[in-house]
């Protein structure tokens, strides 16, 4: 299946580079060279060359800074060494910066003489530390495997422009040790797709309810909505975190929608916010990601954004008019295969809207109380002494009435809290909307689960529902309407000895006879289209056409 092409944005990383046993050169001579053509050469500053690499046309520098490194006892060099930036911009605002720093064993701080706490662990047979260089690159707009490739090529280019020829090896074949500590990939999307992921019910509201209530994990979420909904929201995973989207999946990431500064002076493609996802060290206990493993990055990132799209209702063809170009990103389709998942958020959702309804509706009046009193303190809880106060209850009451409401909550040391933050916000919505018992709010309850129960939560329809995920998505024109059939069927599949297509029939045989139970007709229940996913693959159609 076709999808678009993701981006390449922010990039970090170190390039280290050092002699091997068959080079007939020291690690550090490349780094001396630099040295050499800055100072005799460009006289401190090579000033901006314009030059063609691969057919394009750069412009590339060469400057220098004063590093915190004390020279050894045999460098003719006072006080402290230098570091070099090589620094080049090109086509499509493409931009990379390398500062390059020497590393030898027992390196010291010029004024101190203090021992640096330099990551440099590349060691010879002997484990001995051996000479070398480290290149801190970062850039944008450049595939993480070209920076090794421009690094050399703008080292040439300097090179020639002082007279000077580079040797073979030299700026050549990174280290293993090298790394990346920061790599995003973007795609910019249409302004007006954007609500689907940053609205309330939107994609990163539905992870966050996703994970609120699952233990061992951390994440945070961080909105910005100051002059547009959605200026920047981002939402950190760490890796326990972004497995409970992607299983398989092993990096920490940040998911990320953003606009420009001043969205409403924008014009064009930039009037359009991106949405990316980052990997960086920080959400990955601090480690950077080893070098020889950016395109297994890369696989991760985009089959992340473009997952997390199509679970917020995007279509990520290219074909598909959801996306804008601009400068850099070019509406394509990516030449990257990835795997598609089932969204987790949805079989969630249903799962809490169906436990809402069949507790709420049939509550006695003391856990009615109990409820109401939960769902407007605030969301951190309230101990059984401060319910029973609170509600002119006795403790024993209290006790019963939290056994009433079941899975809805959870007690930790007398501390009584419902059991997701989904569960609080629904309740506290039904206790904002209607002052009398939450049992007599069946309009409310059924409209949690997008359908007209005609009553009874233990109704034959909504049993149907619990037993196959289902939700029930009513349009404004009375003739249209999906029934989405999620996870559960997956799950149904595995136990049973039927094949996909009369797993799918059986399903939707035993929705049309629930639907017919609730006094509604069955020629509107076939009238609606279904959408199910069933093994990966999702099929939408009219379910007409499934039941004959």
């Amino acid at each position: 299946m076709a999808h678009i092409s993701t981006h390449p944005h922010e990039v970090e990383g170190h390039l280290l580079y050092t002699a091997s046993d068959t080079d007939r050169f020291d690690g550090l001579d490349p780094y001396w060279l630099l040295s050499s053509m800055l100072i005799n050469d460009f006289d401190g500053y090579s000033r901006k060359l314009e030059t063609e690499i691969v057919g394009q046309t750069w412009e590339i520098e060469l400057t220098y800074y004063q590093s915190g490194i004390a020279p050894r006892p045999s460098d003719s060099v006072d006080e402290r060494l230098l570091g070099f930036t090589v620094r080049g911009s090109g086509p499509g605002e493409a931009k990379a910066t390398f500062q390059i720093e020497p590393r030898f064993p027992d390196m010291r701080h010029y004024e101190s003489g203090d021992e640096l706490n330099i990551p440099w662990n590349i060691t010879d047979a002997n484990g001995n530390t051996k000479t070398g260089i480290d290149a801190d690159f970062h850039g944008s707009n450049i595939e993480p495997e070209a920076y090794p490739l421009l690094l050399r090529r703008f080292v040439e280019e300097l090179g020639a422009a002082a007279g000077r020829s580079i040797r073979s090896g030299y700026f050549e074949n990174p280290h293993s040790q090298s790394n990346l500590y920061t790599y995003e990939r973007y795609v910019r999307i249409k302004k007006a797709c954007s609500d689907e992921i940053v609205r309330s019910s939107g994609l990163f509201m539905r992870v966050i309810h996703l994970l609120t209530n699952e233990k061992g994990v951390k994440w945070e979420f961080l909105g910005d909505n100051e002059d547009v909904v959605g200026k920047m929201h981002k939402l950190r995973l760490e890796p326990a975190a972004a497995r409970k989207l992607v299983p398989i999946h092993e990096f920490g990431k940040q998911l990320k929608h953003y606009h420009m500064k001043n969205p409403d002076a924008q014009q064009g493609p930039t009037e359009h916010p991106k949405f990316g996802v980052l990997v960086t060290k920080r959400l990955n206990g601090n480690e950077a990601i080893a070098w020889d493993r950016h395109e297994e990055m890369k696989r991760e990132i985009e089959e992340t954004i473009i997952n997390t799209l199509e679970w917020a209702g995007l279509d990520t063809d290219p074909s598909s008019g959801a996306f804008v170009e601009d400068k850099h990103f070019a509406v394509v389709e990516s030449d990257v295969e990835i795997s598609r998942f089932e969204d987790p958020t949805p079989e969630l959702e249903a799962e809490q809207d169906h436990l809402i309804m069949r507790v709420l509706s049939d509550l006695t009046t003391s856990a009615d109380q109990v409820a109401k009193t939960l769902a407007t303190d605030g969301g951190d809880g309230v101990h059984y002494g401060d319910l029973a106060e609170e509600t002119g209850y006795s403790v024993s009451q209290i006790y019963r009435a939290i056994e009433e409401l079941g899975d809805l909550v959870t007690s930790d040391n007398g501390l009584v809290t419902f059991s997701s933050k989904k569960i609080r916000q629904e309740v506290a919505a039904l206790v904002d909307g209607f002052e009398t018992e939450l049992k007599s709010t069946a309009d409310r309850l059924a409209h949690l689960c997008n359908v007209d129960l005609r009553g009874a939560a233990d109704s034959a329809l909504d049993l149907w529902m619990s037993n196959y995920g289902v939700e029930f998505v009513e349009a404004a024109n009375d003739l249209e309407g999906t029934v989405r059939i999620d996870t559960l069927l997956t799950e149904l599949r595995s136990r049973s000895k039927l094949t996909n297509q009369e797993l799918l029939e059986e399903a939707l045989r035993r929705g049309e006879e629930a639907w017919e139970s609730a006094g509604r007709d069955w020629k509107r229940f076939r009238q609606l289209r279904f959408r199910a996913t069933v093994d990966g693959e999702e099929r939408v159609d009219t379910i007409g056409k499934i039941l004959g």
